[in-house]
């Protein structure tokens, strides 16, 4: 008997076959030649072992992975960091709303403390030392992100820091190897910058749209638990406050 959860995640996956599919069905091969769709069908097409049917498969399943990848990692993201803002008050809050540069210092520190892919797998190319241990060529290594962001010798000071990325703090502005919540070389994620950018935005624009926003103390302590992607532990809950009047047209 699948239980509610399994009968949501298959429905959901359903869901996005449905896209895949109209997507693929919608496709002109001269018009749409470089879109993202075509490209990963002309990659897999070039895979002799792969029959047609496991081409459309493949290219569906990929084109899954970029819709979710895109859109649950950004979400989480923008939780944590609009949560991170408003635990330390209103003050904080209203600084984030007015200054740009601390707004993106805030999300870096959000990410470094959450990131969104906690662990990642990667197999060593050739035989290696690492901290004085020998790893042969073919192991399978686990890297932490989420481990490494909470070193406490590669990040002094308190474990929540907003002003830890300032430019004028030499020695702690994060500028070593200890932060990749992005991963890094050849697999940096190739949504970073819009997802910087994209919270960026958002947060802006709550914070702008809701100045008497509060974090409520259910919400708290803010922890995060392992799923897809890392999520928060507890729903974050807010209080709007009085929101300001909207402007009419001028």
């Amino acid at each position: 008997v699948k239980t509610r959860s399994i009968r949501r995640l298959d429905a959901a996956v359903a869901l996005l076959r449905g896209i895949g599919a109209e997507l693929r069905a919608g496709l002109d091969p001269h018009r749409d030649a470089n879109t993202i769709l075509q490209r990963l069908l002309r990659a897999y097409r070039e895979d002799s072992s792969l029959s047609d049917e496991d081409v459309e498969l493949e290219a569906r399943m990929t084109l899954m992975d970029l819709l979710g990848a895109g859109h649950d990692t950004t979400c989480n993201f923008m939780l944590f960091a609009l949560a991170l803002i408003l635990e330390a008050g209103p003050g904080t809050a209203q600084r984030a709303r007015n200054d740009r540069d601390f707004l993106k210092r805030c999300l870096r520190e959000s990410i470094r403390l959450f990131p969104l892919g906690a662990a990642v797998s990667r197999v060593a190319q050739e035989d290696v030392t690492i901290g004085g241990h020998q790893i042969a060529k073919g192991t399978e290594l686990l890297v932490s992100p989420y481990a490494m962001g909470r070193l406490s010798r590669a990040w002094p000071g308190d474990r929540c820091d907003r002003e830890r990325f300032d430019p004028d703090r030499p020695g702690l502005d994060g500028s070593n190897s200890a932060y990749f919540p992005y991963g890094g070389g050849r697999r940096y994620c190739v949504g970073a910058r819009f997802a910087q950018e994209q919270a960026e935005e958002v947060i802006a624009t709550i914070l702008e749209a809701a100045p008497d926003l509060e974090l409520d103390p259910a919400s708290l302590p803010l922890d995060a638990r392992l799923s897809f992607t890392l999520r928060p532990e507890k729903p974050v809950l807010v209080r709007l406050g009085d929101l300001p009047p909207k402007k009419g047209p001028e």
